[in-house]
Parts: structure tokens; C-alpha cells; sequence
């Protein structure tokens, strides 16, 4: 088959029409209309004496290898944005992992922050309890002592030392009273805030 020259003009033309179509941008019916359009165009640029037969072979070859070529082209790009798909939803995987993670570090710090006002709060009232049953303790040596006092103090024969001591048993719980009340009274504010 001797060498007929294809024009540079004709090969861009027609890579761009076959990049058309495999981007679907003009439909095959547009496609086949185009190209022939483009081969006629390349017939008349030619010495009417080259035979008509062999330019058409020729300029099918050259379609078929550029054919090949948008093929391979469209094969890399559509192996490109799914390569580029799948690098987003690896990222947005990672990201949804990164904020589950961060969420359950959270929900952790939550509940051992409230694990620890708990136990705080467990130990105040631990504290007040004892402390409203020691105060109770006191109350009632208090009145026991005062009551004795009172009532020994009346009593002829009973000796002095012995008023004394139950009147000063009685004077400590009135004033440890006083005292473990306030502590009391503090405690109590300390849990209800």
C-alpha cells in the first residue's frame, strides 16, 4: 500500500470527536454523520489521483489506532477517579472513625467525671450521717448530765465532786454540741451545692 500523508488537522479532528463520543457528549448517530463529514473533507484535500479505496483504508487505520488511543485515555481516567473515589472514602472513613473515637473519649470523661462527683457526693453524705449521729450521741448526754446535775444538785448528802463532775460532763457535750453542729450545718451546704 504506498504512503498517503493524513493532515494534521484530520487527526485532532478526530480524536476529538472520539473523545466526544466516549464522554458522551454527541450520540453515536452524531458520531458517524461527523466522521464522515471529516473523511470527505480529507478525500478532497487530496490528488483526486490517489485512489479513493486506498484513502478510505488509510483513513480507517488511522481511526482505528485513534480510537485505541481515546479508549486507553478514558480507561485511565475512569481508573484515575475511581482510584480518587476510593482515596475520599477512605478519608471519610478515617474521619468518622477519628469522631467516633473522639466521641467515646468524651463519653468517657463524662462518666468518670460523674463517677467521681458520685463518690464525692457519697462520701459527704457518709460524713453528715455520722457526724447528725455523733450530734444525736451528744444531745443525749447533754440531757442526761443536765437532768442528773439538776436533780443531784437538790439532794442533801450527795457530795459536791460528783454534782461538779456531771455538771461539767454536761457543759463539754453542750459545747462539742455547738461546735459539731456548725461542722454539721457546713457539710450539709458543701453536698447541696
Amino acid at each position: 500500500m504506498p504512503d498517503i500523508p493524513i493532515s494534521k488537522t484530520y487527526l485532532h479532528d478526530l480524536k476529538k470527536l472520539y473523545t466526544d463520543r466516549e464522554e458522551k457528549r454527541i450520540t453515536d448517530e452524531e458520531f458517524s454523520q461527523r466522521i464522515d463529514e471529516l473523511r470527505e473533507r480529507e478525500a478532497k484535500s487530496h490528488d483526486p489521483a490517489v485512489g479513493r479505496i486506498l484513502l478510505i483504508q488509510r483513513l480507517e487505520d488511522a481511526e482505528k489506532v485513534i480510537a485505541d488511543e481515546v479508549k486507553k485515555e478514558s480507561q485511565r481516567k475512569q481508573a484515575e477517579y475511581a482510584l480518587q473515589l476510593q482515596r475520599q472514602l477512605q478519608e471519610q472513613e478515617n474521619e468518622e472513625q477519628r469522631l467516633l473515637q473522639e466521641q467515646m473519649k468524651r463519653t468517657r470523661e463524662r462518666y468518670n467525671y460523674r463517677r467521681k462527683i458520685d463518690n464525692y457526693i457519697n462520701r459527704l453524705e457518709g460524713d453528715v450521717h455520722n457526724w447528725q449521729i455523733m450530734y444525736t450521741w451528744l444531745q443525749i448526754v447533754l440531757l442526761v448530765f443536765s437532768a442528773t446535775t439538776a436533780g443531784i444538785a437538790g439532794i442533801d448528802g450527795v457530795p459536791r465532786g460528783v454534782v461538779a463532775f456531771t455538771g461539767i460532763i454536761a457543759t463539754i457535750a453542750g459545747g462539742l454540741l455547738t461546735t459539731h453542729g456548725s461542722v454539721i450545718f457546713r457539710s450539709d451546704l458543701e453536698m447541696h451545692h
